[in-house]
């Protein structure tokens, strides 16, 4: 059996050091228990502290305090040996020509998911390399759909979805999770089906296990929900990708396993990145068993060239799927739920007014600080980046569809969580004024660039001058703002400030008497802007893309709030775009017929 809240899988040796236990209670063959110093050595989850990266990095540190990973979703335990031997062997042989991949890699994927997840009737025919499951998905979106169409998902998300799906031009559908009197997050049949039915939805998106949330959705579920999917004739994308991470009582169903329509219409996505932590090397793999859609979705993925296999990562895949890898997956999953256990029963204890579920797999928490930011009077803003001061690495959970939340990754030694769990204990879920909120508006704000601007995808964060009237809590500040729907009786911002329903020509939206101007979600769940002076910075801020960058340049570049800030990610110019055709706007009455031009030869619409 594994750890359950409030045991212990360690046991302390001579030396003061603890060793954990496998679950027959023998010592551990693997070892996750060192701390490994990452800085330096390619590790965005250390190296991108207090840098904008991707847009909701964690501050960086006070002095006095070192940095503890517990962000982006990696690992901070070594990889099995097997697999670092594999690729070494490799790279002895002096050359690296084109290649296919090796029967044995085909093998080592039928196996595994024989072995570990009890599917049937797998052939190679059935399994296709993908440079990601990022890639997997933004393929299917173009093959399966139209700009404009809508997908469908669960909320809260994994921020990756909503990338793929605005980047491409389509709009989100949300069904909201909700928690049972358990405390267990659900799916609400009856608004999927509506949500899905009234918005001619003919593609989703399906996360299993959930991120961030932890579920293992049980077999009744899965088929409850396929049984959804197929009333409506929408056929699903079902990202798996954390299935060898589930806990005791907890077993993976794959979505395509549940029904013989399941099979045919369900496209799932696999890699052994999250169990190994190999998204380094990237390397992950569809299943399709519907032979026109497999055809038509590798077809597109070979004609755009983008989907080439690395050499090291077949090698890396076939070691992961070994019988070593079998034997290393067990034990992590051991000292994974010992962590989470650790965790849930700490949190429970100490941090009043923040509510947590235990996770039946992944190795993720979403904590929901609403009623803690309530009580304190400080805003899940001041939460974060108390915890970002005193090193506590963890993640804004607005990025995922939570309002007040905040997502915290527990794969690191026990040794450095527990540390991390006394930090947030002394310095952040406190009543008192400690010196991590003392000295919040001088430390490194990881939503601001280079030139002191916030980035309009991040957590909203409270400038050193804004004044309280400015600040809104469920989204961004006045400069930006990001609000949405919520179905409690009484609405409050974290602030405690009500907020009330107000109709627009955009949609329905949450306002409270302090909000100036910003981006709203519409009926629809899209991003639009909320008044003409937002239109007009948003406008704005496009000229001065394309006014700054020459055509061949603008792939590189980057802008907040309206200011080029350089060898950035291009999905915010795109997303900026999106914004205004989401509120109705035509681009062509916004722009003059050259820029018009620019934009198209850029890819942004």
């Amino acid at each position: 059996m594994f750890g359950h809240a409030g045991d212990s899988n360690a046991v302390k040796l001579r030396d003061g050091k603890s060793q954990m236990m496998n679950g027959n209670g023998e010592h551990m063959k693997y070892d996750f228990t060192s701390i490994i110093d990452r800085h330096g050595q390619d590790a965005t989850a250390v190296d991108a502290a207090g840098k904008h990266v991707w847009g909701f990095e964690p501050g960086a540190p006070m002095d006095g305090f070192d940095f503890i990973p517990m962000w982006v979703a990696d690992m901070n335990f070594k990889t099995c040996p097997a697999i670092a031997d594999a690729i070494i062997r490799r790279a002895q042989h002096p050359l690296f020509g084109y290649f296919e991949p090796k029967e044995a890699y085909y093998d080592a994927i039928i196996r595994w998911q024989r072995e570990r997840n009890h599917v049937t009737g797998l052939t190679r025919e059935n399994i296709g390399y993908e440079n990601g499951v990022h890639g997997f998905i933004s393929s299917v979106i173009d093959v399966l759909t139209q700009p404009g169409d809508r997908i469908f998902l669960h909320r809260p998300y994994y921020v990756g979805f909503i990338g793929d799906i605005i980047g491409k031009g389509r709009r989100p559908v949300f069904s909201d999770l909700k928690k049972d009197e358990k405390n267990i997050w659900r799916m609400d049949y009856e608004d999927m089906d509506r949500k899905i039915r009234e918005n001619h939805v003919r593609l989703a998106i399906f996360c299993s296990p959930h991120n961030p949330c932890g579920r293992v959705w049980t077999r009744e579920e899965m088929e409850k929900a396929m049984e959804v999917y197929r009333r409506n004739d929408c056929l699903v994308i079902s990202d798996e990708i954390w299935s060898d991470l589930t806990y005791t009582g907890h077993s993976h169903v794959p979505a395509q396993m549940v029904s013989a329509w399941a099979r045919e219409h369900v496209l799932a996505a696999y890699a052994p990145s999250k169990t190994f932590n190999l998204a380094g090397l990237v390397g992950s793999y569809h299943i399709i068993y519907n032979q026109k859609l497999h055809e038509r979705v590798t077809d597109f993925s070979a004609n755009t060239h983008y989907n080439e296999m690395n050499v090291f990562s077949e090698h890396a895949l076939i070691a992961a799927y070994s019988r070593e890898g079998q034997e290393w997956t067990d034990e992590l999953r051991c000292v994974l739920e010992e962590n989470c256990c650790t965790a849930v029963d700490f949190i429970r204890k100490n941090f009043e007014g923040v509510d947590v579920s235990m996770p039946e797999g992944t190795y993720m928490l979403f904590l929901d600080c609403t009623a803690f930011c309530r009580r304190s009077g400080r805003t899940i803003d001041e939460v974060l980046r108390a915890g970002w001061n005193v090193g506590v690495g963890w993640q804004t959970g607005r990025a995922f569809g939570g309002n007040c939340h905040i997502r915290v990754n527990l794969a690191l030694p026990k040794m450095k969580l527990v540390e991390a769990l006394e930090r947030m204990r002394e310095y952040v879920f406190t009543d008192t004024e400690t010196k991590a909120y003392a000295c919040i508006h001088d430390s490194t704000d990881a939503f601001k660039t280079d030139s002191g601007e916030i980035n309009v995808f991040g957590a909203g964060v409270k400038e050193a001058d804004e004044s309280e009237s400015d600040r809104n809590t469920d989204g961004l500040n006045g400069k930006g703002g990001i609000i949405r729907s919520d179905e409690k009786e009484e609405l409050c911002n974290a602030d405690g400030q009500i907020i009330e329903k107000e109709e627009s020509s955009g949609g329905e939206h949450l306002v409270s008497d302090d909000f100036s101007a910003g981006w709203v979600y519409n009926e629809d769940g899209l991003l639009t802007v909320s008044d003409d002076r937002n239109r007009d910075m948003t406008v704005e801020a496009v000229k001065r893309l394309l006014g700054n960058y020459p055509v061949e340049e603008c792939h590189l570049a980057g802008f907040v709030n309206g200011n080029i800030v350089g060898n950035k990610d291009m999905e915010e110019a795109r997303n900026y775009c999106r914004i205004l055709l989401n509120g109705g706007l035509k681009i062509a009455e916004l722009f003059t017929d050259e820029e018009c031009v620019k934009l198209r030869q850029i890819g942004i619409f």
